[in-house]
């Protein structure tokens, strides 16, 4: 009976995955900032394009602020699947945190003394 009661408090349920969330969410932050980057790259490579190349730094500091500007908009779902993925990525160590603890406080009844 005793190794019973040590084996249930060891005893961790394994997190259950939604198979439900979609691609886009499981990797949204990956998706967002790949994005990002391209079309940081594009508006660039635009602004390169139409004669904008005398200083380096202002070339992409113009780039990151048109780009920025346009993700604001136009990545709208994209950024909230990201966010949506860092936040049940953060609950499941929160779960699985709790279920350690929760484990941990369980105590085994003690050996019988004979």
């Amino acid at each position: 009976m005793d190794e019973e009661a040590a084996a249930e408090a060891e005893h961790v349920e394994p997190i259950a995955v939604d198979e439900s969330t979609s691609q886009s969410k499981r990797f949204g932050l990956l998706r967002y900032t790949a994005i990002r980057l391209v079309l940081f790259i594009a508006v660039t490579a635009v602004l390169w394009l139409v004669g904008i190349r005398a200083n380096l730094f202002f070339l992409l500091a113009l780039g990151l602020v048109i780009s920025g500007f346009i993700s604001l908009f136009a990545l709208n779902r994209t950024r909230d699947d990201a966010s949506a993925s860092v936040s049940g990525a953060f609950s499941r160590i929160n779960r699985r945190i709790e279920q350690s603890a929760t484990a941990e406080d369980i105590e085994p009844d003690p050996p019988p003394t004979e």
